[in-house]
C-alpha cells in the first residue's frame, strides 16, 4: 500500500490575518501569553511574528525627500570629485533619516548603516551609478567598449569570488570615466581572458534590481 503523509506540527496554519489581529493586541498593552491563548495561536509563532513586524514596520512616505537629498548630494560629488562608496552611502542615508527623525527599522541603527535593498532600489528610482567592474572588449579613441560582470557568493568550500555577466550588459563608455585600471588576474580562464580591466561608474537603469 502507498504512503499517505501526514503532518506533524501545525507550523505555517495560521492566517496572517489572525496574526496581524493578535499582534494588534499585544500592541495595545496585553501579554503575549493571553493573546496567544485566546485566540488559539502558538505562543511562538505569535512571538516571532511580532519581532519581524517590528523590523519591518517602516514609515515609507518620509524617506522622498531624504532620498532626493541624498541622490543630489551623491551627483554633486561624482561631478566635482569621485563617487562614493555604497558603504559610505549607506552611513550618510541614515545619517540624513535620523536629522529629519524618520523611524528606521532597527536593524539600521545596529549595523550604523541603510538597509542594502532599500539604498539599491533608491538608486535606481534616481538614476545614480554604481561601481561595477568592466572586462574591456576594444579601446577606440576616447571609449572603451566593455562588458559588465558582477561579484557573486562565491562556491562552497571556496574563497574565491565568482563573477557573474548580465544580459544585454555591454556599453561603450568615455575613457574619463574611468577610475583605475585592476592588475592582471593570475589565473587565466575564463572571464580571465580579457586583455585589460577597469572599474568604473555604470548607471543602473541597464539592471535589474532585485
Amino acid at each position: 500500500m502507498p504512503r499517505t503523509y501526514k503532518r506533524k506540527t501545525n507550523w505555517g496554519s495560521t492566517p496572517l490575518e489572525a496574526l496581524e489581529r493578535a499582534a494588534n493586541d499585544v500592541k495595545a498593552g496585553r501579554s503575549i501569553r493571553s493573546v496567544a491563548t485566546e485566540r488559539k495561536i502558538d505562543r511562538c509563532t505569535l512571538r516571532r511574528y511580532i519581532k519581524k513586524r517590528e523590523v519591518k514596520e517602516v514609515k515609507v512616505a518620509g524617506y522622498s525627500g531624504t532620498a532626493e537629498e541624498l541622490a543630489d548630494h551623491i551627483k554633486k560629488l561624482a561631478d566635482q570629485f569621485h563617487g562614493l562608496t555604497p558603504k559610505k552611502c549607506r552611513e550618510l542615508s541614515l545619517e540624513l533619516v535620523i536629522r529629519n527623525n524618520i523611524p528606521t527599522p532597527s536593524n539600521w541603527r545596529e549595523k550604523s548603516l541603510a538597509g542594502n535593498d532599500w539604498f539599491k532600489n533608491c538608486m535606481a528610482r534616481h538614476h545614480l551609478s554604481y561601481h561595477y567592474i568592466g572586462l574591456v572588449d576594444s579601446l577606440a579613441g576616447n571609449e572603451v567598449r566593455a562588458r559588465f560582470i558582477r561579484r557573486i557568493r562565491g562556491i562552497t568550500g571556496s574563497k574565491k569570488p565568482t563573477f557573474a555577466f548580465k544580459e544585454n550588459n555591454e556599453a561603450s563608455v568615455p575613457r574619463s570615466d574611468v577610475l583605475k585600471k585592476l592588475p592582471q588576474p593570475q589565473k587565466v580562464g575564463g572571464t580571465a581572458r580579457r586583455e585589460q580591466q577597469f572599474v568604473f561608474l555604470c548607471n543602473l537603469d541597464s539592471w535589474n534590481i532585485e
